[in-house]
């Protein structure tokens, strides 16, 4: 095979007999769009499923090389968010990651859920995709394209696909590469590649990396630092082309990490509970406890808010042990925690274990010169364990029978004198796709691709919450509960906390898009989808503090979820260097299922679908050294699915919405080795009017009324009047009642009204309802903008010096769609900056580096959780300063 590469501006490409494909860049800028001088190409994507340059397609996409995001210090999924307009990502429940496109992501707390934002490998979905968390190494190319998608390949998405496409196996070429860097908190990176080739129909490629960096973050309590990275990955490809029309590419990748990765920081203002109700004072120290919300109501930023934790007597855990005379009233009412983002004080580090394997077989078959016939097959397994306690009480237990000294011996936690909670996540998955399409490229009028796509998925998701509280009781009052005595827990015992999942999903689709260009100048593009999904989850009941051991199931849920999606493109080209283009398409999410205490056994929430629409221009200028491309774009989001939290479990509501905004992706270069670029993103989303709008804020159950007075149970939280709640502490203050009677109020299903309602005039409700209607989404900042430049300067003949600087801003994100101020994240801003001195001659290049340059502590997203958690606010972070130097060599 012939081949001729050909240096443009600031990328290269190599142009083959068969067809466009991207290589390896020596300095490019990290532009999300290209504007290359005059007689220059572009860059060359495959975004719709074929090559074509970046500028030509008809739909908002971003592109980055591999040099280009090392450039800029992109090294994973999470940091394109810091060059693509309208892109935003946030850690999530249980090291989960929410990309959200657009406002458009994943705001669930479920394990029924699907992703908005879709993350593919070469093409083929993976819903953990493990190579965001190994960071890019050895990648042809990450594109990200925003808007519904669905009609091209793979699974359907609301939001948009970050796919990411890595190096194959070069035919005919031998080579090598490696990058060792060094940095702060002792961060060594490694990452390489060999490419062996004997011959132009069989190469083999083999790509490698590995982490280990200390933690970032303090634990006080323990003395460790926590936050910590420690994995690595490789990647062995193989690819056959044993004659012009047939090609073979299987691929094995594999990822492990071992360490305290956390990222979370902790919010709360300790509230010991009211001194007095309507007028009576509050004499009993424990009642007054169990009128505590936990943590007060007060800002993320306000003084004092990273130094408290919530009142024991507020949380499941502090409630049982308070009731059998473990504890008496708060014993977290001693903890100061460091009035420092980066410093915590938890009982456990925490502890993140992952193990993951993907497979993927890839068949390419040309029937005709026009003609091309292409299977891909994915094979994922995956395996999270997470751990890491809470801060510790600084009151010990009481002295009695099962705490001699004041010690306590959980089978779980181990022997302890405080009061601890401590979570336990394992999540199991698998899945497998088959695609199969058939693609032309007759050049003429009509063109054509075909698909069909099958997809199963399978999760088992166990959450645990350990609680000597919880154990002390059950052996206590509960003698007929099982506790289950391994330290690793076996799913049997009843004195833990247990949430326990496993889903099934199938998913049939078939696709296709059909290009019609009457014109030169004009492309009108019609795209089909069908999507059948069906969802199997056993119902599985919460045991906790329940005689008996092991779990109980019930009726397995199921649900069908059937919908035709599409899209409709018009582009107009007046000029090659100009293009107009205005488009429909209709996105869908499936569905799920919600817990049982939603009321009906086979409860579940609605899928959502978009309508979107969207208008944008692609433009070159002065000589094609300006590219400035501008879109807009307007959704009518329907059952749009956020989950809030009810008792000790979570459920998942549907909500329309309305979502519309702008994006600006330019480049100016004003000279051949300067250039500069700015995107900005737009974004507007509002809650629309409709029948689930009224919904209890968790977090302000009273709505703000002062006549109601927040109470709960051991399960759940509840309103009741202050007048009837004042009524009920007189007769506690004059020892008629004990202080356990606040814990009875609540409605449950034994007593719809609360045990007191009659006796004490105290009719409760699980709170008042607030009405979301015209709130806007959660994590979804209005404005979005990054600013880079770079200078290329060549020092000697054969060495160039590249500095370069990059900056991000990001507006301000609420914690949730009730809006409350005090849960809202301020806007931050990023800095990074690299200095690389290369000599592509000799394959060799050093570059130093520094991101947050100005170690700015931002909080990233808010999450607010359940009262049996006493309300504290989960924060998630930027990472701190960090900084190093990297050196490459290419053989």
């Amino acid at each position: 095979m012939v081949r001729k590469c050909v240096r443009f501006w600031m990328v290269s490409t190599c142009l083959a007999t068969s067809g466009v494909a991207a290589a390896q860049e020596a300095a490019p800028a990290p532009q999300s769009v290209a504007a290359p001088p005059a007689g220059a190409a572009d860059i060359i994507v495959t975004a719709q499923r074929r090559s074509e340059a970046l500028q030509d397609v008809p739909i908002a996409v971003s592109a980055f090389s591999q040099e280009a995001l090392k450039s800029s210090r992109l090294d994973s999924a999470a940091n394109l968010a810091l060059q693509v307009p309208n892109l935003n990502y946030s850690q999530q429940l249980y090291g989960s990651s929410n990309f959200q496109i657009r406002g458009i992501g994943y705001s669930l707390v479920t394990t029924a859920g699907d992703q908005g934002v879709g993350v593919a490998e070469n093409y083929a979905p993976i819903d953990r995709a493990r190579i965001t968390d190994a960071e890019f190494y050895d990648v042809e190319r990450v594109e990200v394209l925003r808007g519904p998608q669905g009609t091209l390949y793979g699974r359907n998405a609301t939001g948009g696909v970050i796919n990411i496409l890595t190096n194959k196996p070069q035919l005919g070429e031998n080579g090598a590469s490696m990058t060792g860097e060094y940095g702060n908190y002792d961060m060594v990176r490694l990452k390489g590649f060999v490419n062996l080739s004997p011959s132009e129909e069989f190469g083999v490629r083999v790509a490698g990396f590995y982490l280990d960096r200390q933690g970032i973050m303090d634990n006080v309590y323990t003395g460790n630092e926590i936050d910590s990275r420690s994995l690595w990955s490789f990647r062995a490809s193989v690819k056959a082309q044993p004659s012009d029309r047939f090609r073979v590419t299987g691929i094995w990748e594999h990822f492990e990490e071992d360490d305290s990765r956390y990222g979370v920081r902790q919010a709360c203002i300790n509230d010991p509970g009211p001194e007095s109700v309507a007028g009576v004072p509050v004499n009993n120290a424990v009642a007054r406890a169990y009128l505590s919300e936990g943590c007060q109501q007060a800002s993320i930023y306000a003084p004092g808010a990273l130094q408290g934790h919530n009142n024991a007597a507020s949380t499941l855990s502090g409630q049982l042990a308070n009731l059998i005379g473990a504890i008496s009233g708060d014993v977290n009412a001693g903890i100061v925690l460091p009035n420092d983002l980066r410093r915590t004080s938890l009982s456990v580090d925490p502890s993140n274990k992952v193990v993951s394997n993907n497979y993927q077989l890839t068949l390419e078959w040309d029937p005709t010169d026009d003609l091309t016939l292409s299977s891909i097959t994915n094979r994922n397994l995956d395996r999270t364990i997470q751990s890491g306690g809470l801060p510790a009480a600084t009151t010990p237990f009481n002295e009695g029978p099962l705490t001699p000294g004041g010690v306590f011996t959980d089978p779980q936690i181990g022997a302890s004198q405080f009061l601890q909670v401590n979570n336990y996540n394992v999540l199991r998955q698998r899945q497998w796709s088959q695609e199969l399409r058939l693609q032309s490229d007759f050049g003429g009028m009509f063109d054509f691709n075909l698909g069909a796509f099958y997809y199963t998925a399978y999760r088992h998701n166990d959450i645990y919450f350990f609680a000597n509280g919880q154990t002390l009781y059950v052996q206590t009052v509960v003698p007929s509960a099982y506790v289950d005595p391994n330290p690793i827990p076996d799913e049997t015992g009843h004195n833990y906390y247990l949430s326990h999942s496993e889903y099934r999903l199938k998913s049939k689709a078939a696709f296709g898009e059909l290009y019609i260009r009457p014109t030169d100048t004009i492309q009108i593009t019609l795209g089909a989808r069908y999507t059948h999904d069906d969802k199997r989850q056993p119902q599985t009941s919460l045991v906790l503090l329940t005689p008996g051991r092991g779990l109980r199931t019930g009726v397995l849920q199921r649900a069908s979820f059937k919908e035709w999606t599409g899209r409709a493109i018009a582009e107009w080209n007046p000029t090659p260097d100009n293009m107009v283009y205005a488009s429909y398409s209709r996105g869908y999410k499936g569905g799920g299922f919600n817990p049982p205490a939603e009321g009906n056994p086979n409860a579940f929430f609605a899928p959502e679908t978009v309508d979107a629409f969207e208008i944008g221009t692609k433009n070159s200028f002065l000589d094609r050294r300006l590219t400035l491309n501008l879109t807009g774009f307007y959704y009518r989001y329907n059952d749009y699915q956020y989950s809030v939290s009810e008792g000790l479990t979570t459920v998942t509501r549907n909500i329309d919405t309305t979502i519309y905004g702008l994006e600006l992706e330019s480049i100016v270069r004003p000279t051949p080795e300067f250039s500069v670029h700015f995107n900005a993103g737009y974004l507007k989303t509002k809650i629309n009017s409709g029948p689930n709008n009224l919904s209890v804020d968790p977090y302000d159950i009273t709505g703000g009324d002062d006549s109601l007075v927040a109470l709960k149970n051991t399960s759940i939280a509840c309103v009741g009047p202050a007048s009837g709640v004042a009524r009920l502490i007189s007769a506690i203050n004059a020892g008629l009642v004990p202080a356990s009677a606040l814990l009875g109020a609540c409605p449950t299903a034994a007593a719809p009204n609360g045990a007191f309602a009659t006796s004490f005039g105290l009719p409760t409700s699980f709170g008042v309802p607030t009405d979301i209607t015209g709130n806007e989404l959660p994590t979804s900042p209005k404005w979005t903008v990054s600013l880079g430049a770079q200078y290329d300067w060549d020092v000697s003949t054969d060495w160039r010096l590249t500095p370069r600087v990059d900056y991000h801003y990001q507006s301000s994100v609420w914690g949730d769609v009730y809006n409350n101020p005090d849960n809202k994240a301020k806007g931050w801003s990023n800095v990074n900056a690299t200095l690389t001195l290369a000599n592509p001659a000799k394959g060799l290049s050093v570059q130093a580096w520094a991101k947050n340059l100005f170690d700015e502590d931002a909080i990233t997203a808010v999450g607010v959780n359940s009262a049996s958690l006493g309300l504290t606010r989960r924060l998630y972070l930027l990472e701190p300063r960090t900084f190093g130097i990297s050196l490459t060599k290419d053989f």
